[in-house]
């Protein structure tokens, strides 16, 4: 609706994008923002990329503890900064010197906290990334990463990610969704997507590239979605 609302009024697909995101960072019912899981050491660490199709445009952040509007931080950075990715700590430092960026801090609510504690009895002992990625089947269900695309009045296309990642994970995890290519894309006159699961088997397949590349041989967006997601799959 945030995002509909942008459009709606004649707004760009970025600025649509970056609204619904933002709403879902704050409202706390999905992996996002306020309502992202938490690191093995009960942290949030958060990950969020936008992608404009017009020109590429490409801001994103990985690895940032604390940080709720995730997305809005990665929309300055694409617009603010000639550089596309900035991690962790300094990315926060980046933030405290854009005029009029306010960073939103995370908490972990009461309810993170009862299912982290369930996921650490659960896993006694701290689990290798082979063991996370086995149990990650049952944790899905809990609220994913968000994302949004858009196609507005003038044609144009934008995508925009944001997650705090997957349960347990080491802290400095890093997954697909900063990564143009692997967890989101967005071109004019080709295909704007977003991801969302196992960040680790997403960006060893590239599948947001891959995408891009069948839509680009003639398949169309639900036929290139299909295969792409078949090939990650079997592979």
């Amino acid at each position: 609706e945030s995002g509909a609302e942008v459009l709606s009024t004649g707004g760009a697909a970025i600025d649509a994008v970056v609204a619904a995101v933002s709403s879902m960072e704050a409202g706390g019912a999905f992996n996002a923002g306020q309502g992202s899981c938490l690191t093995l050491d009960g942290e949030i660490e958060v990950d969020a990329a936008v992608m404009d199709g017009a020109d590429l445009s490409y801001g994103a952040i990985a690895g940032v503890p604390g940080l709720s509007n995730a997305v809005a931080l990665a929309e300055r950075i694409r617009t603010d900064s000639p550089h596309c990715l900035f991690a962790g700590p300094n990315a926060l430092k980046l933030a405290a010197q854009l005029d009029g960026f306010e960073p939103e801090a995370a908490t972990p609510s009461p309810e993170r906290i009862r299912k982290w504690e369930a996921h650490r009895r659960e896993n006694p002992v701290a689990p290798s990334l082979a063991d996370q990625l086995t149990a990650l089947g049952g944790t899905h269900d809990e609220g994913d990463t968000v994302g949004a695309v858009a196609l507005d009045s003038n044609g144009q296309l934008a995508a925009a990610v944001s997650t705090g990642g997957i349960w347990l994970k080491q802290p400095g995890r890093v997954g697909d969704s900063p990564l143009a290519g692997a967890g989101l894309w967005a071109e004019n006159g080709c295909v704007a997507c977003a991801a969302t699961g196992t960040g680790e088997f997403i960006m060893r397949v590239a599948l947001a590239a891959d995408i891009r590349a069948r839509v680009q041989a003639g398949r169309t967006v639900t036929e290139a979605s299909r295969d792409a997601l078949g090939a990650l799959r079997e592979r």
